[in-house]
């Protein structure tokens, strides 16, 4: 925990005290301090820590990398983030979705020294995009706080910023991202045996480019709530290969082969394609109610033809065609299911089982693999490869 002001680090014992490690963690304490912020700005899985300043005197805000040993060392210098400002409140997001963690920074005297977007260059050093990005916040009043959320749910990060610091007054002020074509990908927790919001869990996200690590933090900005769906950038990587999530009672869950620009709800200890969905569209859905599995495929109106094969990793028992229709063909053993039918946009055709282990679902819909075309559980999260394998997360 950070206190601020002064900005000073304090341990928890988990006895119900907390001790100031300030000095051995290498950290300056100073009066000047305002908001304390802390993010993994470099992925190397190590929570680091940034610090706002200017209560009463311009003063430069400083940048803590976390060495991974109980210390930190002052990067602010080398990583450009040395301006001399009144800075208050402090937020991070990847506003470009390209994979690295951006920030923002409001001034209290944003009238005259405006607020700063820096761009995270990926290399350890941030460049201030504010003017290029039309993004400077200058408004009469005394800049308070910002927060990044995607309000129109378009896929990028939008900017609201507050203003009115003390007994200042000034106006909202809420900018649109005009977005780009990076890929991104978005995560809302919901605890079980953990807090309802999963707060404190910890995020890791795994693309062929590389691995990106976040704390699930919720309302902790400085006079000013934070966005709670977990946003992530992806570049031009169009999946997410793995999924991991340590709850905060310690428990890790992990979901594999996700499509990019989707959101998803993560339940504790739920599988994703755990429920029944509430509606169905052309293609194939993909569902488990208890023991049970269920397939159902629907086609548009000019119709599709539609075929796969299913197979578990020990058992399949207990199959069952539902409305299938003459010139349709479904045949199993024990340990996979094999169809081929055909279907138009009135009606749908289902399989249900009973399968132990893993389940592989290869499939095809007008005979290519279209992972497009599948759906998964009662949000029909969208897989991003075929064939995709169910198991348990």
């Amino acid at each position: 925990m950070v206190l601020t002001p002064p900005g000073a680090l304090y341990l928890n014992q988990g006895d119900g005290t907390f001790s100031d490690e300030s000095a051995a963690a290498g950290l300056l304490p100073s009066e000047q301090t305002q908001h304390a912020s802390w993010v993994d700005f470099d992925d190397d899985g190590w929570m680091d820590l940034y610090l706002s300043r200017g209560y009463t005197a311009d003063t430069a805000d400083i940048l803590y990398r976390n060495r991974g040993d109980g210390t930190f060392t002052d990067v602010t210098l080398q990583s450009g983030l040395d301006a001399i400002l009144s800075s208050r409140g402090v937020s991070w997001g990847d506003y470009d979705n390209d994979g690295d963690k951006d920030l923002y920074v409001v001034s209290f005297k944003n009238f005259t020294t405006t607020n700063r977007l820096y761009r995270n260059n990926g290399d350890g050093t941030f460049s201030d995009v504010a003017v290029e990005e039309n993004a400077t916040g200058a408004q009469a009043g005394a800049g308070a706080h910002s927060s990044f959320a995607d309000y129109d749910s378009d896929g990028d990060l939008d900017l609201f910023l507050t203003n009115g610091d003390g007994n200042g007054m000034g106006p909202y002020v809420l900018l649109n991202n005009r977005g780009n074509d990076n890929h991104w990908f978005k995560v809302a927790l919901q605890g079980e045996s953990s807090n309802r919001d999963g707060l404190m869990a910890r995020l890791k996200v795994n693309t062929r480019s590389k691995s990106q690590y976040f704390s699930h933090s919720g309302p902790a900005n400085w006079m000013s709530q934070s966005n709670l769906p977990v946003h992530v950038g992806l570049g031009s990587d169009e999946r997410v290969n793995r999924l991991i999530v340590t709850w905060p009672n310690g428990t890790v869950q992990l979901v594999e082969n996700l499509a990019a620009d989707q959101m998803i709800r993560l339940r504790e200890g739920v599988s994703l394609w755990e429920g029944t969905p509430s509606n169905f569209g052309p293609g194939f859905t993909i569902w488990k109610n208890g023991v049970r599995w269920k397939i159902k495929w629907q086609g548009t109106a000019d119709g599709n033809s539609f075929s796969g094969r299913i197979s578990a990793a020990v058992k399949m028992q207990d199959v069952r065609g539902g409305w299938l229709e003459a010139g349709d063909s479904l045949s199993w053993d024990n340990k996979a299911i094999t169809f081929e039918a055909s279907e138009g946009g009135v009606g749908a055709d289902l399989i249900d089982f009973v399968a132990i282990g893993a389940v592989t679902f290869d499939l095809q819909q007008d005979g290519v693999a279209q992972p497009t075309s599948v759906y998964l559980g009662p949000q029909g999260v969208r897989p991003a490869t075929l064939p995709v394998i169910l198991r348990r997360d």
